[in-house]
């Protein structure tokens, strides 16, 4: 089984952008690790994580007592290029947060 994931939403306010979703790979025991990217330069984001039991049934088809949920929080520049990394032992998952995408979820 290849990793699983999900961006649920991204807010922006006036300096900083923050980003939820969840990410879950074949061991239901193992956090996924979440970084994001200015540009090549990885930066300082605040991260919390979040029980999700959804992810947890839909995937495992059980009750899994895990932290499968992700908000990320980071200064934002709309000039500047950002993107998360969502690492699992199965692989990474590189997501660009274009401005499109960006404006997307504002709607």
């Amino acid at each position: 089984m290849k990793f699983r994931y999900s961006i649920d939403e991204i807010r922006r306010t006036d300096q900083r952008l923050r980003i939820s979703g969840w990410a879950a790979g074949k061991d239901p025991m193992k956090r996924a690790k979440i970084r994001v990217y200015c540009g090549d330069q990885e930066m300082k984001a605040d991260t919390s994580w979040s029980e999700r039991s959804d992810v947890a049934k839909a995937i495992y088809h059980k009750r899994v007592k895990n932290r499968f949920g992700f908000s990320a929080s980071f200064t934002y520049d709309p000039e500047k290029k950002y993107s998360l990394e969502i690492i699992l032992e199965e692989g990474t998952k590189k997501i660009s947060l274009s401005k499109n995408m960006i404006s997307f979820y504002q709607k």
